[in-house]
Protein backbone atom coordinates (compact mmCIF):
# COMPACT_ATOMS: atom_id res chain seq x y z
CA UNK A 1 0.00 0.00 0.00
CA UNK A 2 1.55 3.54 -0.66
CA UNK A 3 1.78 5.76 2.25
CA UNK A 4 2.62 8.92 0.81
CA UNK A 5 -0.66 11.62 1.17
CA UNK A 6 -0.95 13.23 -2.10
CA UNK A 7 -1.49 16.78 -1.60
CA UNK A 8 -3.35 19.23 -3.69
CA UNK A 9 -1.32 22.53 -3.52
CA UNK A 10 -2.04 24.37 -7.18
CA UNK A 11 -5.77 25.54 -7.87
CA UNK A 12 -7.40 25.97 -11.19
CA UNK A 13 -10.48 28.05 -12.04
CA UNK A 14 -13.42 26.75 -14.40
CA UNK A 15 -16.42 27.96 -14.91
CA UNK A 16 -19.38 25.95 -15.30
CA UNK A 17 -22.96 26.16 -16.85
CA UNK A 18 -25.44 25.75 -13.72
CA UNK A 19 -26.91 22.34 -14.96
CA UNK A 20 -23.43 21.14 -15.04
CA UNK A 21 -22.80 22.46 -11.45
CA UNK A 22 -25.80 21.03 -10.64
CA UNK A 23 -24.97 17.67 -11.77
CA UNK A 24 -21.46 17.60 -10.89
CA UNK A 25 -22.86 18.46 -7.28
CA UNK A 26 -24.86 15.50 -7.11
CA UNK A 27 -22.55 13.50 -8.31
CA UNK A 28 -19.97 15.10 -5.34
CA UNK A 29 -23.32 14.53 -2.84
CA UNK A 30 -23.44 10.61 -4.40
CA UNK A 31 -20.09 9.67 -3.72
CA UNK A 32 -20.18 11.97 0.04
CA UNK A 33 -17.17 13.87 -1.03
CA UNK A 34 -16.62 18.00 -1.58
CA UNK A 35 -16.82 18.81 -5.59
CA UNK A 36 -13.06 19.93 -5.46
CA UNK A 37 -12.00 16.35 -4.91
CA UNK A 38 -14.76 14.92 -7.53
CA UNK A 39 -13.56 17.53 -9.67
CA UNK A 40 -9.40 16.84 -9.11
CA UNK A 41 -10.84 12.87 -9.66
CA UNK A 42 -12.24 13.60 -13.19
CA UNK A 43 -9.30 15.68 -13.80
CA UNK A 44 -6.74 12.78 -13.20
CA UNK A 45 -8.86 10.84 -14.82
CA UNK A 46 -9.28 12.40 -17.74
CA UNK A 47 -5.26 13.24 -18.01
CA UNK A 48 -4.63 9.25 -17.60
CA UNK A 49 -6.70 8.56 -20.62
CA UNK A 50 -5.46 11.15 -22.74
CA UNK A 51 -1.79 9.51 -21.71
CA UNK A 52 -2.99 6.14 -22.78
CA UNK A 53 -4.49 7.13 -25.40
CA UNK A 54 -1.34 8.72 -26.78
CA UNK A 55 0.85 5.74 -25.65
CA UNK A 56 -1.45 3.35 -27.06
CA UNK A 57 -0.93 5.12 -30.69
CA UNK A 58 2.12 5.05 -30.26
CA UNK A 59 2.90 1.67 -29.63
CA UNK A 60 0.60 0.88 -32.53
CA UNK A 61 2.90 2.98 -34.78
CA UNK A 62 5.90 1.11 -33.66
CA UNK A 63 4.53 -2.27 -33.84
CA UNK A 64 3.83 -1.43 -37.79
CA UNK A 65 7.62 0.11 -38.23
CA UNK A 66 9.02 -3.09 -37.09
CA UNK A 67 6.28 -5.27 -39.21
CA UNK A 68 7.78 -2.96 -41.98
CA UNK A 69 10.84 -3.80 -40.98
CA UNK A 70 10.64 -7.46 -40.65
CA UNK A 71 8.96 -7.74 -44.71
CA UNK A 72 10.08 -4.55 -46.43
CA UNK A 73 13.52 -4.87 -45.16
CA UNK A 74 14.01 -0.88 -44.38
CA UNK A 75 16.63 0.62 -43.29
CA UNK A 76 16.26 2.32 -39.92
CA UNK A 77 17.03 5.24 -41.85
CA UNK A 78 13.79 4.74 -43.80
CA UNK A 79 11.04 4.04 -41.08
CA UNK A 80 12.56 7.01 -39.10
CA UNK A 81 11.56 8.95 -42.34
CA UNK A 82 8.32 7.48 -42.64
CA UNK A 83 6.89 6.83 -39.42
CA UNK A 84 8.03 9.79 -37.71
CA UNK A 85 6.03 12.27 -39.08
CA UNK A 86 3.31 9.35 -38.40
CA UNK A 87 3.79 9.90 -34.51
CA UNK A 88 3.90 13.85 -34.80
CA UNK A 89 0.58 13.60 -36.51
CA UNK A 90 -1.03 11.32 -34.05
CA UNK A 91 0.27 13.51 -31.10
CA UNK A 92 -1.57 16.69 -33.06
CA UNK A 93 -4.84 14.84 -33.35
CA UNK A 94 -4.80 13.69 -30.17
CA UNK A 95 -4.13 17.25 -28.94
CA UNK A 96 -6.99 18.71 -30.97
CA UNK A 97 -9.64 15.86 -30.16
CA UNK A 98 -9.33 17.05 -26.82
CA UNK A 99 -9.72 20.57 -27.32
CA UNK A 100 -12.86 19.86 -29.25
CA UNK A 101 -15.63 21.01 -27.83
CA UNK A 102 -18.50 18.54 -28.02
CA UNK A 103 -22.51 19.73 -27.01
CA UNK A 104 -23.79 18.99 -23.43
CA UNK A 105 -26.26 16.04 -23.89
CA UNK A 106 -29.21 18.90 -23.37
CA UNK A 107 -27.58 20.51 -26.65
CA UNK A 108 -28.10 17.33 -28.71
CA UNK A 109 -30.20 17.17 -32.07
CA UNK A 110 -33.46 15.39 -30.90
CA UNK A 111 -33.05 12.01 -31.54
CA UNK A 112 -29.72 11.85 -31.10
CA UNK A 113 -30.35 10.64 -27.00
Amino acid sequence: MNDTTTRRTDSVRVKLAPEMLARLENQAKAFGMPVATVCAFAVADWIQRQENNLSMARMAVLDMSRKASESMEMSEEQMEKIFTPMLVELAKQQGALSQQNFPLEHEWPEGAK
